[in-house]
């Protein structure tokens, strides 16, 4: 797959797809909708300056869902990233 148009595609990060902590307390969706979500880059396009593995943070619903190498994967413009990490 080759991306245009500063874009990138995301690994999202299997504790965001969650909302029960690890002790087993359920978070309403109020609490998890105002966190930010956090994936790693897997495929950027050439004109941005991004690394693959380098892990994002972007706010929920940004970007198209998409099936990549048959897993779940978040196609979102580079624009989108609020912070690196």
């Amino acid at each position: 797959m080759k991306l245009l148009h500063e874009r990138i595609l995301v690994s999202i990060s299997a504790e965001d797809e969650e909302l029960t902590t690890s002790s087993g307390i359920i978070l309403t969706e109020a609490i998890h909708k105002n966190t930010l979500k956090t994936g790693t880059v897997v495929l950027a396009s050439d004109d941005v300056d991004i690394e693959v593995g380098t892990k994002i943070y972007f706010q929920e619903h940004v970007g198209q869902n998409i099936d990549f190498n048959e897993s779940p994967h978040l196609l979102m413009d580079y624009d989108d990233i609020v912070a690196l990490d």
